[in-house]
């Protein structure tokens, strides 16, 4: 969620490509297919994550 919340911070969205890293504290967390993840399996995610990430103007 750190990479998330550094991405937006920076870029203003949540439209990461797939093969996007996100450097964190030294180290490249795969933003890309975490975001991508999210997406494909959002019926399944706790409603406070999906908030979180509709607040940092996700696109579901």
């Amino acid at each position: 969620m750190a990479a998330a919340h550094q991405f937006h911070a920076r870029d203003g969205h949540l439209d990461v490509p797939r093969s996007h890293r996100e450097p964190v504290d030294g180290t490249d967390v795969g933003l890309g297919a975490w975001i991508d993840n999210m997406r494909a399996r959002q019926a399944g995610q706790p409603d406070d994550l999906k908030d979180t990430l509709t607040a940092l103007d996700m696109r579901w």
